[in-house]
């Protein structure tokens, strides 16, 4: 098909994996993977049709494609791999094609296999609450049995938090947060960075940030005209190229003696945060102690994301400049998770493991998974692709 030139590559965004817990602390493991397909000519064309890589039936009745396509690409669904390639460059050569080795009989296997037993939602519920229930007994102290509580908050990076929504009574709400209640204690200084940010809802909503000397708020902020809501904020907007946005959502608090470090899917304004079903992670980190002088993936990661944001930095009252670098004094070698970053722009080589869904396919590729999780279906956690 015609790729359509109205259309963006993906927005910057931070994603995690590895090691999480989901709220309730069950263990599942997280996989998001994004196919931008190209668009077609209209009715009035045949150029392009027998070009067509989608699926969707409204499809085929609004773009004229050559006669029987549709029923052939569903014959053919079985048969065929998505190649995925990340450089623009490479669109051309990303296509379809048959599995090596595909035959009848093959097929027959999968679709005899797959008639067997087909879990059904209820099952998966059941499978995940028990998971949950195992581990929530796991984390009892001694002597309490199985006595069910609350799950209070700690930034151990053991879990994903889901943001308190509005309108949703009883369990939904049960281990919910609010922002502020993230936001706590002796910060020193803070970035957050967005796609979206009310700045006064944020401090109405977060009164603590108003009290912390420096914050930094990254996002496109709409025009140059109007100041900030308090003398201790500065904007800085990243540099995008025209087909994308900056819309990564990680909030950085520092303290005197460690940072911690969440990474959330909502927009810091009221609509995402209350009317929407919205997740975070988050973990603390210590100093490095004078003899540990090794950096790990986590850390490389996260300088690396913002050093490709062009941001230079900021002076803090002690006198030391706030950058990239200086995220180095913290100690990221217990994290719990991985950064993957995406950035927009064109990258070859090794750069394309870098950002994105070469990032997230590299660590996956790596990954191990526990028998009880074969097969198990995978949980998305997002308010926009």
């Amino acid at each position: 098909g015609r790729e359509d030139p109205s259309r963006t590559r993906p927005p910057p965004r931070l994603a995690m994996s590895r090691g999480w817990h989901p709220p309730g602390r069950e263990r599942c493991r997280f996989l998001l993977l994004v196919l931008v397909l190209p668009m077609c000519d209209p009715v009035s064309s045949l150029r392009y049709g027998s070009g067509c890589t989608r699926k969707n039936p409204l499809h085929f009745e609004r773009f004229s494609h050559p006669p029987g396509m549709q029923a052939t690409r569903a014959r053919q669904e079985e048969e065929v791999v998505i190649v995925l390639d990340s450089d623009e460059e490479d669109l051309e050569r990303t296509k379809r094609r048959r599995e090596e080795g595909a035959s009848v009989s093959v097929k027959a296997q999968r679709t005899e296999s797959a008639a067997k037993h087909v879990p059904s939602t209820e099952e998966d519920a059941r499978l995940a609450r028990k998971l949950q229930e195992q581990e929530f007994r796991g984390s009892l102290p001694a002597g309490a049995g199985g006595t069910r509580r609350s799950r209070e908050f700690a930034a151990d990076g053991r879990g994903f938090w889901l943001f308190h929504t509005e309108g949703i009574e009883g369990r939904g709400n049960e281990h919910a947060l609010r922002l502020r209640d993230v936001v706590q204690g002796d910060i020193e200084w803070a970035i957050l960075t967005n796609y979206m940010i009310q700045e006064r809802w944020l401090l109405s909503e977060v009164p603590l940030l108003s009290s912390i000397p420096k914050v930094v708020l990254m996002y496109p902020f709409p025009g140059s005209g109007s100041s900030p809501p308090s003398s201790s904020i500065e904007r800085y907007e990243p540099p995008t190229p025209s087909y994308g946005v900056h819309h990564s959502k990680v909030m950085l608090l520092g303290y005197r003696t460690g940072i911690r470090v969440a990474v959330m899917t909502a927009n810091h304004i009221y609509e995402d945060h209350y009317d929407m079903t919205d997740a975070l992670w988050v973990q603390d980190f210590p100093l490095k102690r004078e003899e540990e002088k090794e950096s790990s993936e986590f850390e490389d990661d996260l300088v690396a994301y913002f050093q490709a944001t062009q941001w230079k930095g900021t002076k803090l009252q002690c006198g030391s400049k706030l950058d990239a670098q200086y995220l180095r004094r913290y100690s990221f070698k217990h994290a719990r998770a991985k950064v993957v970053a995406s950035v927009p722009g064109r990258y070859q080589g090794d750069k394309m493991r870098m950002w994105g869904h070469m990032k997230l396919r590299s660590i996956l590729a790596k990954e191990s998974f526990d028998s009880q999780f074969k097969k198990c279906p995978m949980v998305w956690q997002c308010t926009s692709i």
